[in-house]
């Protein structure tokens, strides 16, 4: 039977289960007849044993040309291979963007730090693609937001575009997707990381100037960052109960790197903890105004011993003290970068060397004499010994 307009529309059965019918001209294209008189496009695909129907569509909501053109793509890619009732199935069960970012961001928030930060890059990917499933989401589309965000700033771009790989990475482990659609973007080139230093005078003078402050937390927590090398939230969130006094070990529960780590103390810095007055009913070593809480900053005490030190306009900033720790231990050990990386507490060697140690050329060039100072080549003309 041809199935057309005309004979579709005569088309009528009693059968309860309703009559198929299927079109003489589309090999495995028909419809279903049921008694209420509604009739439903279908493919039939597959051997006789692998036999399977798949609905297309409801007679009225469809024209007969535009489910025998459907049908025509559905029945060719079953001739390739592929299935389209399990093309379909998985289609329905494609999470968009939206359900994706909650079940990734739900995954990662009991095992990265950082967590906050990779949800909030995720909620700018979720504004733009919200109700999309992900497995329509294409590299141009990655692309274009990716240059959007880079308009204002390359570094949160390519942090951005690492979060957003990270996920669709999860998403191709998890079978929802086959290709990770942000794979081959490419990451701006971003500007050196800082590495800016304390000279010797610098640290003596802005020393100088610390030993004034007259609030003794202030001071004792600008004290810990020179001594410790420290980050400044560790210092801030230091509780009593994590400093071994005696042993000359601080253990940090809850540093950067997200895993529980242990500090040694100098000795100087432990004499200096010890004469530290204690706050009744606080348990954080830099007390604060809220008893209960960290203190939030140290940004008025920072700000006046620079002054005070005559620093304000030398481009200091409080993180300078920890990268300058790294630089002097560095040089101190001759350029022992394992040994740097353990006291700062990098999750990599490759961040110490990068950006917290970096040996000056004259480091280098005295590197270079040693090496010359062994070697034995015979200058030209001298005689043979």
């Amino acid at each position: 039977m041809k199935l057309i307009k005309k004979t579709l529309d005569a088309l009528k059965t009693t059968n309860p289960r309703g009559q198929r019918y299927y079109d003489s001209d589309l090999r495995g294209f028909g419809v279903r007849v049921m008694p209420d008189g509604s009739k439903h496009f279908e493919i039939r695909y597959g051997g006789r044993r692998s036999r399977r129907r798949l609905s297309i569509g409801r007679y009225g909501t469809l024209t007969i040309d535009e489910a025998k053109e459907h049908a025509r793509q559905l029945l060719a890619s079953a001739i390739k291979g592929q299935d389209p009732a399990a093309a379909r199935k998985r289609a329905k069960e494609m999470p968009t963007f939206e359900e994706w970012r909650k079940t990734y961001s739900g995954r990662i928030a009991g095992r990265l730090k950082s967590a906050k930060w990779i949800d909030r890059f995720l909620q700018i990917a979720e504004d733009r693609w919200t109700s999309k499933p992900i497995d329509a989401i294409r590299p141009e589309d990655v692309e274009a937001l990716f240059q959007k965000i880079g308009e204002d700033s390359r570094t949160s771009a390519n942090r951005w575009l690492q979060t957003v790989r990270a996920s669709f990475s999860q998403a191709v482990r998890d079978a929802h997707l086959t290709v990770n659609p942000a794979s081959r973007i490419a990451l701006y080139q971003e500007n050196p990381p800082r590495n800016r230093t304390l000279t010797d005078d610098e640290m003596a003078s802005l020393i100088g100037a610390i030993a004034k402050e007259p609030d003794p937390h202030a001071k004792a927590a600008l004290r810990l960052l020179i001594e410790s090398g420290a980050r400044l939230s560790e210092v801030l969130s230091a509780k009593w109960e994590d400093m071994d006094l005696d042993g000359g070990l601080w253990r940090i529960p809850s540093p950067k790197a997200g895993r529980p780590q242990v500090a040694p103390l100098g000795k100087m810095t432990v004499a200096m903890l010890r004469h530290l007055p204690r706050v009744k009913d606080c348990p954080y070593v830099i007390a604060g105004r809220k008893l209960d809480q960290p203190r939030y900053d140290l940004k008025g005490p920072w700000l006046r011993a620079l002054d005070d030190a005559k620093l304000a306009d030398a481009g200091i900033t409080i993180h300078d003290l920890r990268r300058t720790f790294g630089l002097t231990v560095a040089r101190q050990s001759r350029g022992n970068l394992q040994l740097t990386s353990k006291l700062l507490r990098h999750s990599s060697i490759k961040i110490t060397e990068q950006v917290y140690a970096p040996l000056g050329i004259e480091e280098l060039k005295k590197a270079v004499e040693r090496r010359a100072s062994v070697l034995t080549f015979r200058k030209k003309g001298a005689k043979k010994t």
